[in-house]
């Protein structure tokens, strides 16, 4: 990546020294008028130096700032080459020599094409305001925009609902949640192809409401159909392994398949557990 990114750290590099310039130039102006002078936030520093501080914020408030973190800087990372370096994973974790040789090939093809569209990016950067840049990608930014929303909404309902068991119900106890054992539906980020998705292993009868979470079987490749009972099924209703074997296609099965990687029909998955 440190190639693909080279031009671009140039360029930061050349912005620096301009600032650094600016500022001594204009040092005598803000000693007459320091109101004047306003300092730029660094909201990166501001947003590590707040999740290193264990306990200072919820374990769901930091996994849905990771998940809209990662997600918007996602999208500045060239599809192709992500996509490459996935397969490039896969490739090494079978011992696929040839498959590697293959995609590292069509790697280096990829990043001098990026190279030399990250130089035509950078006159683009030039010469437009990053306002006027969103109002040109209007539809795109407004899609991201209410995905990010959509996915927030979903699993800050999920985190208050788990965060309630235990005070709700036709039985109280005064024993704390820890203590029970309350077990917590956990939720997975599946990822494919630059997209992403928040799956969750939901249990008991949430779990049997196939339909709350159809985009997220669709995006895996499920369909949400009603069976010969009038209750919601997927479909395929199994999920067939590389040994030629059949499971039933339930949530924990999906996850376990993707994670073990032997499952044709989800190939190129990734899924990796919110702690």
């Amino acid at each position: 990546k440190k190639g693909i990114y080279y031009s671009s750290q140039q360029s930061k590099k050349a912005l620096k020294s301009e600032t650094k310039l600016l500022e001594k130039h204009s040092m005598t102006n803000q000693a007459k008028a320091p109101e004047a002078a306003t300092e730029k936030r660094d909201f990166k520093q501001e947003y590590e130096e707040a999740i290193k501080n264990v306990g200072l914020y919820h374990s769901s408030a930091t996994n849905n700032s990771e998940r809209v973190l990662n997600r918007l800087l996602d999208a500045t990372i060239p599809s192709a080459s992500s996509e490459l370096y996935e397969k490039l994973a896969e490739a090494s974790l079978r011992k696929d020599a040839k498959m590697v040789d293959s995609l590292v090939s069509k790697l280096k093809e990829v990043r001098d094409a990026e190279s030399s569209n990250l130089k035509s990016l950078a006159q683009l950067k030039k010469a437009n305001s990053f306002q006027d840049v969103l109002i040109a990608f209007k539809d795109e930014v407004e899609s991201l925009a209410y995905e990010l929303a959509l996915d927030v909404l979903k699993t800050t309902h999920v985190a208050l609902n788990n965060a309630g068991q235990g005070s709700q119900g036709r039985k109280t106890s005064s024993k704390p949640a820890e203590e029970k054992g309350t077990r917590e539906a956990a939720q997975y980020i599946v990822k494919k192809g630059g997209e992403s998705i928040t799956f969750t292993k939901r249990l008991g009868r949430g779990g049997a409401n196939l339909k709350q979470d159809e985009a997220e079987f669709a995006f895996l490749g499920f369909k949400v159909v009603l069976n010969e009972e009038n209750k919601d099924a997927l479909e395929p209703a199994t999920i067939e392994l590389n040994d030629g074997n059949h499971v039933p296609a339930t949530r924990n099965n999906i996850i376990k398949a993707i994670e073990e990687k032997n499952a044709k029909s989800l190939e190129g998955y990734t899924a990796d557990l919110i702690k």
